[in-house]
């Protein structure tokens, strides 16, 4: 979820990674483009090496997305 409340929900279909319902598209570095807003997405892992948050740049301002937990 960013900062401003917009939920993302990223979910894969066959070997294609989605954010809501645009593509992202994998890039060299283990991130991804995202063709719809010229963003570039980035997992964070926390300490145990599962994904804590990603981070979303766009035009070189960092957008945080903490990963929500269930329930909330």
């Amino acid at each position: 979820m960013l900062e401003n409340g917009t939920r993302l929900r990223l979910w894969v279909r066959g070997n294609e990674v989605y954010c809501n319902d645009w593509p992202l598209v994998p890039t060299a570095d283990g991130a991804w483009f995202s063709p719809r807003d010229y963003g570039l997405v980035r997992p964070v892992a926390a300490g145990d090496g599962s994904i804590e948050r990603l981070d979303w740049t766009q035009d070189g301002t960092v957008y945080a997305a903490p990963r929500a937990t269930d329930g909330k």
